[in-house]
């Protein structure tokens, strides 16, 4: 009587090339953290035993969620005073439920800390993209955010936004910028302070 070969598992894969079954995923799903040397070793050891990746399993761990970070540096308490980004949020979140996506929202201390999030959020795959806010001149979040090759929408000046597709648009005639709908960034609303603000309607609803 035959006996049917065992199957060849991702454990046989690893066992053969020395290396843990975690280092054969990265390298079958491209992912960083594995050396070229082992890589190569990888596929070679799985074309050997005739072991290719569960393409559903691949599937689903290379699926990124239907959730967008959002990092705002600042203190809950003046964030609650600012209504702009009350505005903004709210506007952020209805076109996204249209779209059966999520927000996920964090206050953050600095800059530092905002990019440190946004690279754990990226790389355990928490979300599929990020909103990027408040830019600066010389900003230091913009290099190591463009190396993650995350999918990201900034709302500022495009001369400050590191390339990332922007979001701002002249209005009137004397050459200041807004977002979509009207809306003011903070930065220029507290210029215009002393002005009675205009009704907004829901100004981010384009974003």
């Amino acid at each position: 009587m035959n006996v049917p070969a065992a199957r060849v598992t991702i454990n046989d894969v690893a066992a053969r090339a020395g290396v843990s079954k975690g280092a054969v995923s990265m390298a079958f799903n491209n992912r960083p953290g594995v050396s070229q040397a082992t890589r190569k070793r990888i596929f070679e050891v799985a074309q050997e035993l005739g072991w290719t990746p569960h393409q559903t399993a691949r599937s689903l761990s290379g699926r990124r969620s239907g959730i967008v970070g959002l990092a705002l540096c600042r203190p809950a308490r003046v964030l609650g005073l600012e209504p702009f980004y009350m505005e903004f949020i709210s506007g952020i979140e209805d076109v996204l439920a249209e779209r059966s996506c999520s927000l996920l929202l964090r206050l953050v201390r600095d800059l530092e800390e905002e990019t440190l999030l946004y690279e754990e959020w990226w790389r355990s795959r928490t979300i599929g993209g990020a909103i990027l806010v408040d830019f600066h001149h010389d900003d230091l979040r913009i290099e190591p955010l463009r190396a993650l090759g995350m999918p990201a929408v900034a709302v500022g000046n495009p001369s400050l936004t590191g390339g990332f597709p922007s979001v701002w648009r002249r209005v009137g005639g004397g050459g200041s910028r807004a977002l979509p709908g009207g809306a003011r960034p903070p930065a220029h609303r507290a210029r215009r302070r002393s002005r009675r603000p205009r009704p907004q309607r829901h100004p981010c609803r384009r974003v």
